[in-house]
């Protein structure tokens, strides 16, 4: 796996997704899930902050900007929910537009929410990726 520190991306090899994705899920925050999103364009799996909910079933907003899957952007509003054979959370709805991710109210002008929460989102990350290597 090749972790990208800067812009916090993975790239897995083909075969070790689901391996990848256990391992990365537990580094989220307690109102963060990791969700697996599948495609035309393929599979990615990103940050969702839970608005409603739990790890395992709920309702949240995107805080990712998707690479591969460009149908997709940073604020969209959708439904997760964990397979229960795999330990996998997935997208189940997913809903166009910007929402707030706080309470996953609908807003008009995204650019501020992008400013506000995708900045404190990377640092926050960045935090703790650097406290697990020094312990």
């Amino acid at each position: 796996m090749f972790y990208n520190k800067k812009e916090f991306i993975s790239f897995v090899e083909k075969g070790k997704g689901a391996e990848a994705y256990h391992k990365i899920a537990k580094t989220g925050a307690k109102d963060e899930v990791y969700v697996w999103f599948e495609g035309e364009e393929g599979v990615e799996r990103m940050w969702v902050k839970i608005t409603k909910g739990n790890k395992k079933k709920g309702q949240g907003v995107l805080i990712n900007q998707p690479i591969r899957l460009t149908d997709l952007a940073f604020g969209y509003f959708l439904h997760f929910k964990q397979c229960p054979n795999s330990k996998i959370v997935i997208a189940t709805n997913i809903f166009e537009g910007s929402f707030c991710t706080c309470c996953g109210d609908p807003m008009d002008d995204v650019s501020a929410e992008i400013r506000r929460e995708g900045i404190k989102a990377i640092a926050e990350r960045e935090a703790q990726v650097t406290n697990r290597r020094t312990h």
